[in-house]
């Protein structure tokens, strides 16, 4: 505590105001909370040991540290369909073991990809510097000697949990990030520009692409409140969406209530006239499924095939898009149908 602090707190007469409250934001401008994250003792810990005695002591010093979900066997052919069933959050593994040695489990354990990032600890009386690189090789994260010191086990548990929680939340956010960035672009391009390519710009000698209108949208649209608009076109669009997706074509982009879709790109497949066509057709019948009693939709669509440009355009927002006459023939037909 400061020295003025101190005065003011020991000063009889004087009683402090409370601070004025800083006007607080309007509502939609508050951030959300950050959900809590759970404490590091509500981990989940397998720890595997052919001596029951360490594991019952294993037990006492953590669960005397906090923590309550704690897994114990000493039969280890029995680990990895412990993993499996319910994969913990820290692994502490003997590795001097008849039958199935810690080496033999921690190999089977990075062997498989869901595991990959699950932190091992080695519990060994060994000072053999051989047997610890071994471990290491295969894919130990930390060591313990025996017998284990409680403090150790807690200080190195905290510390392997602290950095595991802050691993997933990266690799959450970049999952997301991934997610997102393949609602923009179809996956292969996306491969690519992750790879770094600075252009991505593919000639296709022949491709198809599917222009759709609805018709009367407009005048739908002039008397009708925003969130029943918006929410019934993408009743539509979700429609086609899925539509699209399970005929592996490659929807390119909306426009207002216009919907544009190709086949054949960024994949290349010779019946993409055909699921064009497939796809134009289910998308007319699906149209008139969702059409309400009040006010009924038609679908106009244009399609065209031939040759074509495909790329990435944009650095700060990216949008995979297609060119060529190909593409304005197949807008001019959607435009001049019935």
């Amino acid at each position: 505590m400061t020295t003025g602090a101190l005065a003011s707190a020991l000063a009889p007469s004087r009683v402090a105001e409370p601070a004025a409250e800083a006007p607080r934001p309007p509502a939609h401008q508050q951030a959300a909370a950050p959900d809590p994250e759970p404490p590091l003792t509500s981990a989940r810990i397998l720890m595997v040991d052919d001596e029951p005695t360490t594991l019952d002591v294993l037990e006492m010093y953590l669960e005397e540290a906090g923590y309550r979900q704690l897994v114990a066997t000493d039969e280890p052919a029995t680990v990895m369909g412990l993993l499996r069933a319910e994969p913990p959050d820290v692994l502490l593994l003997d590795l001097m073991m008849p039958v199935v040695s810690g080496f033999d489990i921690l190999a089977m354990v990075r062997s498989e990809r869901r595991f990959a990032h699950l932190p091992v600890v080695i519990l060994t009386s060994s000072t053999d510097s051989e047997v610890k690189l071994r471990a290491l090789g295969l894919g130990a994260t930390e060591f313990l000697s025996k017998p284990v010191d409680p403090s150790e086990l807690v200080l190195r548990l905290q510390n392997i949990l602290s950095v595991k929680a802050y691993q997933d939340r990266i690799r959450a956010e970049r999952e997301n990030s991934e997610r997102l960035l393949l609602n923009i672009l179809p996956e292969p391009v996306a491969e690519r520009l992750k790879r770094g390519e600075q252009t991505i710009a593919d000639q296709f000698e022949e491709a198809t692409v599917l222009f759709a209108d609805l018709v009367n949208f407009t005048e739908f649209a002039a008397g009708t409140d925003a969130v029943t608009l918006v929410g019934r076109l993408n009743e539509v669009f979700q429609a086609f969406d899925e539509l699209v997706g399970e005929r592996g074509l490659e929807k390119i982009k909306t426009s207002g209530d216009a919907y544009m879709l190709v086949g054949g790109v960024p994949v290349p497949r010779a019946d993409h006239p055909d699921a064009v066509v497939e796809a134009g057709l289910a998308m007319i019948e699906a149209l008139a499924r969702l059409g309400g009693r009040e006010h009924r939709f038609a679908l106009r669509v244009g399609v065209h095939t031939g040759p074509l440009v495909a790329g990435v355009i944009g650095f700060s927002k990216f949008s995979y898009d297609v060119w060529g006459d190909t593409v304005n023939v197949a807008s001019r037909m959607e435009s001049h149908g019935v």
